[in-house]
C-alpha cells in the first residue's frame, strides 16, 4: 500500500518507504532505494525527507558523498525548522565541509538548534564559546550555560567540557 501511494506522489508514503528501506523493516535494507524514495518526498518540499537527503550525502550512504549537496538539503530542511538539519549546518560551517569554514555561521546555526533544546548543538556551541575561535571573543559564562544544558541531556563530551571550563574560570 505504501508503494502504491508513494508511486502516486504521496509524500508520507514516500517517507515511509524511505524509512523502511533504510532500516530494513519488512524489506531488505537498501540505502539506494531509501534515498530514491526520500528524494521524491524531498523534492516536494518535505523537511524530514530533505534532512535525510542531507544525511545521505553527508555520510555517502546510498549516494556518492558530497558535502556541498548535503549542505543544500540541510539548508532546505533547516529553513523549515528542522533542528537536526540546523545542527548539521553548524557542523558543516564549523568543520569547513562543503562550505568555507565560518565560526560565525557555525555559531548561528548551532544557536538556533541549541535554543530549541538540541543537546549536540548546545555542546558544540558551548565549546566554541568557551575558547573563542577565529576572532570570536570567548564568553565563558554563556559557554557554561550551554554546556550545562547539554550535560543535563548527557550529550557526549559536555560534562567533561563543562568541568574543564570551571577549572579555567
Amino acid at each position: 500500500w505504501y508503494r502504491l501511494a508513494a508511486e502516486q506522489g504521496d509524500v508520507e508514503a514516500q517517507n515511509a518507504l524511505g524509512g523502511l528501506y533504510l532500516t530494513g523493516t519488512g524489506v531488505p535494507p537498501d540505502a539506494r532505494e531509501s534515498a530514491r524514495w526520500y528524494r521524491l518526498a524531498a523534492e516536494q518540499g518535505d523537511p524530514e525527507a530533505q534532512y535525510f537527503m542531507g544525511a545521505f550525502y553527508y555520510d555517502g550512504n546510498g549516494v556518492a558523498r558530497d558535502f556541498r549537496e548535503a549542505w543544500r538539503w540541510f539548508r532546505l530542511s533547516a529553513d523549515q525548522g528542522d533542528l537536526e538539519a540546523r545542527y548539521m549546518l553548524g557542523r558543516l560551517y564549523d568543520r569547513g565541509e562543503g562550505v568555507d569554514a565560518d565560526v560565525g555561521k557555525a555559531v548561528r546555526w548551532y544557536r538556533e538548534a541549541a535554543g530549541q533544546g538540541h543537546a549536540k548543538a548546545q555542546a558544540a556551541l558551548g565549546q566554541i564559546l568557551a575558547t573563542g575561535r577565529d576572532g570570536l571573543v570567548p564568553d565563558r559564562a554563556e559557554a557554561y550555560l550551554w554546556l550545562s544544558l547539554a550535560a543535563a541531556q548527557d550529550a557526549e563530551g559536555a560534562s567533561e567540557a563543562r568541568e574543564a571550563l570551571m577549572l579555567a574560570m
